[in-house]
């Protein structure tokens, strides 16, 4: 059985590299840059023309659309006249306020190309057609921040698409054309127009490889908007500009846009649903310290995941130090951040630690900020579907005297179904029935003569396989260990064993060992002293007696583990596991009428 899960959104990356966010957000020298890598740089040498953004989607690819046959060369107005249909405003609400720019049509159904730092955290999208007063919403598909590029789609079809041009043909001096929506705050929602030449080609400044150096006017506002040539074709997508020197003289004039033909590779990526090079954090400059601190972390992030917080400094990533945003970026590309793990080495006071995210980062893996517990004799699907509906999603179901649930609203996913069967044969149904949706099984509990399977959409597991059998399938696991997989649910009960095993679990380099139930206690402590943390707990008292599964993974940034043995869970145990500052319950399950309950 397989399943194929949604990517995770690797996106945040570091919309913020750009230290100058244009746009119309008023706040041109101060609007951080965006999230991922998040890095906040001295604005008021180079600005990004825009604003902020944080959501995401995940629907059907469109395809380009076919170039069409274009005239020599056109007037300045023939340019305007032409792209003015594919050339919309932006207006994001955001966590920080609001934020406007411009986007590009580039599919009859609604796919638009802008820049990422455009709709950095932003709650809500709607665009605006030039000539008309009615808004259309808008969905974040997918960001790279590292690249400063978005995809939305804009709910219809039949718009007139943007032709993209060959941006590897431009000359220096040619004209161009930039075509926007600047400073809309203080001059209103009009399209402009205004032409220069190509200074330079290839030009890198800060994040962006792959520059076009142009001396056409662009202000705050134009960001996300096209740059075309005199037949009308986008080459170029207008980001930034630099307004001082690195003296602080004031210079007008030196402009940059996104390469097309490098944008359109991006672009290609995002319109999968796909966010690149997302961490999930922000750093600024302590110029005075020459460090890099960490200022801001994203709640279900694959930062947060292996315990980066606030004021941690970033010393290095995949082993190399780095000076600015652009090697940043460059140090996660190269490892190859969007394909495997990657290792970020930071400071906590004089603490050094050490932790791997990228690919194997998934949400299920987050610790929820809140929980909620509850306990029940009985239980039924429509019941389980009414706790949810109450609570929150269901992290963990421990199955002893009693059903123990626990939810939470902060657990990363969109959706969540469960299911209560009674045999095996059925449990397979259920699970391959959603092996083709965006569902993947993130818990698997045995009690009462039936099994519970929780399946989520957005956990970030993917291609997921079921393996079974009478007694613990060790040589099936072992294979898929060492394809890149890890065990990220597991029951014994009904007669048999059954594992579930996931790619993009966040802890792939695990390992599983059985624990007599007599030395659980010492093992946990002695993992937990070792830096290691237990995913897994599953008890068994089958072939092997009455034994423990664990599973566990190095992570030196979790929060340390904890562990609780208790005959009874009762209100008063539920309050102290759930109240307060109390750590996260990770998982509860019982074994000869003792619950073994792990928090943080």
């Amino acid at each position: 059985m397989q399943s194929k899960k949604l990517l995770i959104k690797l996106v945040c990356l570091i919309p913020i590299l750009l230290s100058a966010c244009w746009g119309s957000s008023q706040q041109i020298a101060t609007t951080p840059t965006p999230s991922a890598f998040a890095v906040t740089v001295d604005s008021t040498l180079v600005e990004n023309l825009s604003e902020m953004s944080n959501a995401a989607a995940s629907p059907t690819p469109r395809p380009s659309p076919t170039a069409i046959p274009t005239p020599a060369t056109l007037s300045i107005d023939g340019v305007y006249q032409k792209l003015k249909s594919s050339t919309v405003y932006i207006y994001a609400n955001t966590t920080d306020g609001a934020s406007t720019g411009t986007g590009i049509i580039y599919t009859a159904d609604g796919y638009v190309v802008t820049n990422a730092h455009v709709i950095h955290h932003a709650t809500n999208v709607r665009v605006y057609r030039e000539g008309s007063k009615t808004s259309l919403a808008a969905k974040i598909i997918g960001i790279s921040y590292c690249d400063d590029l978005a995809v939305l789609d804009i709910a219809g079809d039949g718009f007139e698409p943007a032709v993209f041009g060959d941006s590897d043909a431009l000359k220096r001096g040619e004209t161009v054309v930039a075509i926007g929506y600047p400073l809309s705050n203080e001059l209103g929602v009009d399209l402009t127009v205004a032409s220069g030449e190509v200074n330079r080609l290839n030009a890198r400044v800060e994040n962006l490889e792959s520059a076009i150096q142009t001396d056409a006017p662009i202000n705050p506002g134009n960001s996300g908007g096209p740059l075309a040539n005199l037949r009308g074709e986008v080459i170029g997508i207008n980001t930034t500009r630099i307004n001082a020197t690195s003296t602080g003289q004031r210079v007008s004039g030196v402009s940059f846009a996104i390469a097309s033909n490098f944008a359109t590779t991006v672009r290609s990526q995002l319109e999968t649903g796909k966010n690149l090079y997302w961490t999930g954090f922000e750093f600024q400059r302590d110029e005075l310290a020459k460090r890099w601190m960490v200022t801001q972390v994203e709640n279900s992030s694959p930062a947060q995941a292996i315990g980066i917080v606030e004021n941690d400094v970033v010393v290095s990533i995949a082993g190399q130090k780095f000076s600015t945003p652009y090697e940043a970026c460059r140090l996660l590309k190269d490892a190859d951040y969007e394909a495997q793990s990657v290792e970020f080495e930071l400071m906590r006071g004089q603490q050094k630690l050490r932790g791997k995210m990228g690919k194997h980062i998934s949400r299920h893996m987050l610790p929820p900020l809140s929980q909620k517990m509850t306990r029940t004799t009985e239980l039924s699907e429509p019941e389980l579907m009414k706790l949810i509906g109450q609570n929150g999603y269901i992290t963990d179901v421990g199955y002893g005297d009693s059903w123990i649930l626990v939810f939470s609203q902060d657990a990363g996913y969109s959706s969540q179904v469960v299911h209560m069967v009674d045999s095996y044969s059925t449990l397979e149904e259920v699970i391959e029935s959603h092996s083709g949706a965006d569902y993947a099984v993130t818990d698997l509990t045995y009690g009462n003569g039936k099994w519970i399977v929780v399946l989520s959409e957005g956990s970030g597991y993917t291609d997921q396989q079921l393996v079974a059998g009478r007694f613990f399938p060790e040589d099936d696991v072992n294979a898929l260990l060492t394809n890149g997989y890890a065990v990220t649910s597991a029951v014994s009960g009904g007669g048999r064993w059954i594992v579930i095993l996931s790619k993009n679990s966040g802890n792939s380099e695990q390992q599983y060992e059985f624990v007599d139930t007599d030395q659980l206690s010492i093992k946990l402590t002695e993992l937990n002293a070792g830096g290691q943390y237990v995913s897994l707990l599953v008890p068994s008292d089958g072939y092997l007696g009455d034994t423990w599964l664990i599973n566990h993974f190095w992570g030196e940034l979790y929060p340390k583990q904890k562990h609780l043995v208790t005959p009874i869970v009762n209100d008063d145990v539920i309050d102290t596991l759930t109240g307060g500052k109390t750590p996260t319950v990770d998982t509860i399950q019982m074994l000869n009428g003792e619950w073994v309950i792990i928090h943080r």
